[in-house]
């Protein structure tokens, strides 16, 4: 009888683990991503700001290498997440996820095309659809954290817990 429940205890365990290993994936790709939202977001602020106002160029230059690199370094990172989520495709918040992502990154990719080295909008209805693109996939993206981690409305709410 003890053997039993010690193997039932270690089966709960092993399963709650995996539960736990799941969760903590999708919480870390869910941060992540929220950094890169508000990089992205800082810089559209910026844009918006210094775009009619080009008397700093080189402002500008630099403000759009620092986006560019930082859209290299997501699409690298969202590769990773991918290869991250392999063993969970077939969860429903992993498909929510996924689709949040390509999203996002059609998004992001469509935001920084409207963009001309200087840091100027080219393109308002390309720079317009990216930042709606975005912020359509993170309402997909949070909901896909609340399917996973039963109720957490973003991974920021677990910064504050």
């Amino acid at each position: 009888m003890k053997v039993t429940s010690k193997f039932l205890l270690l089966r709960r365990g092993r399963e709650q683990g995996v539960m736990f290993s799941y969760t903590d994936t999708i919480l870390s790709i869910m941060q992540r991503i929220e950094v890169y939202n508000e990089i992205f977001k800082a810089i559209s602020k910026e844009v918006q700001e210094y775009g009619c106002n080009q008397a700093a160029h080189r402002r500008g230059r630099d403000t759009y290498m620092f986006c560019r690199n930082n859209v290299n370094r997501f699409f690298t990172e969202e590769m990773m997440f991918r290869k991250n989520l392999e063993p969970y495709y077939d969860k429903e918040a992993t498909k929510i996820l996924l689709e949040g992502l390509d999203t996002y990154k059609e998004g992001v990719f469509f935001w920084l095309e409207a963009l001309s080295e200087s840091c100027q909008v080219t393109d308002e209805l390309k720079y317009q659809l990216g930042i709606r693109q975005k912020e359509s996939s993170y309402l997909l993206i949070n909901q896909a954290c609340k399917e996973a981690c039963e109720g957490i409305q973003s991974a920021h709410s677990v910064h504050k817990m």
